[in-house]
């Protein structure tokens, strides 16, 4: 963006100087943003409004363009400069963290979709495998591999674990997969790498890989380490970037395309078609699109069906235990590794792609440290105004 000075070098050693070294002046290259500046602003202001801090973001299925990448709370950059020590010092809401891009957190139950989809893939299970969830996956450790259902969903296939987004079922999925392919699985969705829109500050997503595993933990996998990525808990962290480009990679049958958000001097675009019939695909649509728009889904009731935006679309709800936030308690500005908690509670998610029939737009909403609720009742009501806002601002057709 910024251009360079031009300049001459001149020595004057009597009479008329002489000329040492010259640079012409030179403009700087105009970089067009993919982000479309009324939604961000109208997301910006719901987020705000609803008193959270999180972040939304909205992705093109078509192209992956990034069309909004809201962090709150935000700053204002006319007023930088003025406010920079207020800024800095801020050591719990953080307003100068692109929460989008640098966050990292656990993606609960939005990794399910992925872990049906290695299922699939892998021939473990099929759109009929059912198995029963009594509420534990174990009878005899009643405490441990709990179901968020204490009561259990008894007998489900893959479409309606999705629905209800079952614990039981997925802990058998991962168990099935076993860790090194759910690894797989996960790095094909993009969860291992930086995103690559070429911010600086973007992050890669945390994937506990065997390597991993006996670099930290000195120890290879272990079932335990599959169950937790298949229910999107344990080591296993991503950015809601992360999240939305999985989405829009399921949204548009499997072909994996890295986000993008400079037209003009960003990193080449990443493209690959992930190993996934269209069958296998239409399974985890028809699971997720019952997510909302069948009675029972965990987000049904906070979007009464379709009605509530106009049109069919898919989602899946989640709710990550999430570590607290902590400051060291010197005040020497280290964040997420001190001694004193700030903010506790759950990530509350919110993630999917509409139209179901015809996909156009991918999102998530990530609203950290909630105290009571899951994603549906937290970040379900977000979602369905940022549906209602590309709709209007003719994202949706």
């Amino acid at each position: 963006l910024r251009g360079r000075r031009g300049y001459r070098r001149l020595k004057r050693t009597g009479g008329e100087p002489k000329l040492l070294d010259a640079a012409p002046s030179a403009h700087g290259r105009d970089v067009h943003l993919t982000l479309d500046i009324p939604l961000q602003r109208e997301l910006t202001a719901l987020i705000r409004a609803k008193g959270y801090t999180g972040s939304i973001v909205v992705l093109s299925v078509k192209t992956a363009e990034v069309l909004a990448l809201v962090s709150y709370p935000t700053f204002d950059l006319n007023r930088y400069s003025k406010d920079y020590n207020l800024l800095v010092a801020e050591e719990v809401f953080l307003p100068l963290r692109n929460r989008a891009i640098t966050r990292l957190l656990p993606p609960g139950s939005t990794a399910k979709p992925i872990a049906a989809l290695g299922g699939l893939s892998a021939g473990v299970i099929t759109p009929s495998t059912s198995f029963h969830c009594s509420g534990r996956l174990f009878a005899d450790v009643p405490n441990r591999w709990r179901c968020w259902l204490k009561s259990g969903h008894g007998s489900l296939d893959l479409v309606g674990a999705l629905k209800n987004s079952c614990n039981v079922y997925f802990y058998k999925v991962g168990e099935l997969l076993g860790g090194r392919q759910m690894t797989m699985w996960l790095d094909m969705f993009g969860f291992g790498d930086v995103p690559g829109t070429g911010l600086p500050e973007e992050v890669a997503g945390l994937v506990p890989t065997a390597s991993w595993l006996r670099r930290r933990m000195n120890r290879g996998f272990r079932p335990s380490d599959a169950r937790f990525m298949a229910i999107g808990q344990g080591y296993l962290e991503v950015t809601p970037l992360h999240v939305a480009n999985a989405m829009a990679t399921i949204a548009r049958g499997g072909e994996f395309r890295s986000p993008v958000l400079a037209l003009e001097g960003a990193p080449k675009q990443v493209r690959r078609k992930l190993p996934l019939t269209d069958w296998q695909i239409q399974a985890v649509h028809s699971g997720m699109n019952k997510v909302v728009g069948e009675a029972g889904g965990t987000a049904y009731k906070y979007f009464r069906g379709i009605n509530s935006v106009g049109i069919e679309f898919c989602g899946k709800t989640g709710t990550a235990q999430t570590a607290p936030q902590r400051v060291d308690s010197n005040g020497n500005g280290r964040i997420d590794t001190g001694d004193r908690i700030v903010r506790s509670g759950d990530t509350a998610w919110f993630v999917g792609f509409a139209p179901y029939r015809n996909p156009q737009i991918a999102f998530a909403v990530a609203l950290e440290y909630v105290q009571t609720g899951g994603g549906g009742r937290n970040a379900g009501p977000i979602a369905r105004e940022v549906i209602r806002a590309c709709k209007r601002l003719g994202y949706i057709r």
